[in-house]
């Protein structure tokens, strides 16, 4: 019994040596893969008359669920499902990448580069403000996007002119992987945009 237990101790070393030798491959992750949202392509999109180029815009603010703030890319599998892949990140904080294309879209959609981030200085002058509260503006797997959110339009004083306003979109992945799908969330924000410039366009004119 002895000579047993002496024999297993001097083999102790070679096996804790091949141990370590083993754990890297073992524990080596997968790689990870950023993605950005895209704003739509101002040379290949047809806009109205200019009749808004000389409005000013403040946008937000704009809420994000605290479960789609996160590096992380989020999924629906299932009813009451979700997944956040880790292997698939955003490469900027959700939050500010979904405010910039909505300031972008915009500005091409209304013909006017007056468009104030929220949140603004005291000084900051627009005509209207746009708030929006994204509800959900994830993947259903990678096959298609969707988002749904609420948003309103108000004057300068505060006046509601578009009381709040729910719309959903659907955009299947042109291709199904989380390449299409964010190419897909990114264009459920410019059909967003496009119902809240249609809106602009048909307010009266204000006083500059």
């Amino acid at each position: 019994m002895m000579e047993i237990v002496c024999r297993c101790r001097h083999r102790l070393p070679a096996i804790l040596v091949a141990i370590a030798l083993l754990l890297p491959g073992c524990t080596r992750s997968r790689p990870v893969a950023y993605y950005q949202l895209t704003a739509i392509d101002a040379e290949q999109t047809v806009v109205e008359s200019a009749t808004t180029a000389d409005l000013g815009i403040g946008l937000g603010p704009v809420r994000l669920p605290e479960i789609l703030d996160r590096p992380q890319i989020v999924i629906r599998s299932g009813a009451n499902r979700m997944e956040v892949i880790d292997g698939r990140r955003w490469i900027e904080p959700p939050a500010d990448n979904i405010s910039r294309v909505l300031r972008e879209n915009l500005a091409v959609l209304l013909a006017t580069e007056r468009i104030v981030a929220y949140p603004w200085n005291r000084t900051a002058a627009f005509d209207y403000q746009i708030s929006i509260e994204i509800l959900r503006f994830e993947g259903q797997g990678v096959r298609e996007a969707q988002l749904e959110a609420v948003w309103s339009v108000r004057d300068r004083q505060g006046k509601s002119l578009v009381p709040d306003r729910r719309d959903r979109f659907q955009v299947p992945s042109a291709s199904p992987d989380y390449e299409g799908l964010v190419r897909a969330l990114s264009e459920t924000l410019s059909q967003l945009c496009r119902e809240i410039s249609r809106e602009i366009r048909n307010l009266p004119a204000t006083g500059q």
